[in-house]
C-alpha cells in the first residue's frame, strides 16, 4: 500500500530533554508533539526549491556541489511534506521551576 493513501494524518514528537530520575521513578523531560497532515510532494518545482532549502541548511555556501548533488539526485527522491495544523507541548514541573 502506498504511503498516505487511506489517511493523511500525521504526528512527529521531539524530545529536547529527558533526564531519568531513577530515585524517584521519574524523568525530567521537556517535548513538544505537532499534529497534521502529510503530502507526497509531486510538484518537481516545489520539489527543487525544497531540496535547496535542506541542501543549504546542511552544506551553506556550496551552491556547485549540491547543484551536482541535485542533477543525479532530485528524480530519486520522494519529498515529504508535514503542514502543522496544532502543537502541544509538556515540560516537567522541575525543569519549569529552574526557569
Amino acid at each position: 500500500m502506498l504511503f498516505g493513501a487511506n489517511c493523511d494524518k500525521a504526528s512527529f514528537c521531539v524530545i529536547s530533554q529527558d533526564n531519568i530520575q531513577p530515585k524517584q521513578y521519574t524523568t525530567h523531560y521537556r517535548s513538544v508533539i505537532a499534529f497534521g497532515r502529510i503530502h507526497i510532494i509531486d510538484d518537481e518545482t516545489e520539489k527543487l526549491e525544497t531540496a535547496r532549502l535542506l541542501g543549504n541548511k546542511y552544506n551553506p555556501n556550496n551552491d556547485e556541489a549540491l547543484c551536482r548533488e541535485l542533477e543525479h539526485g532530485l528524480s530519486r527522491m520522494l519529498m515529504i511534506r508535514f503542514d502543522i495544523e496544532h502543537l502541544t507541548g509538556k515540560e516537567a514541573i522541575e525543569l519549569m521551576k529552574q526557569r
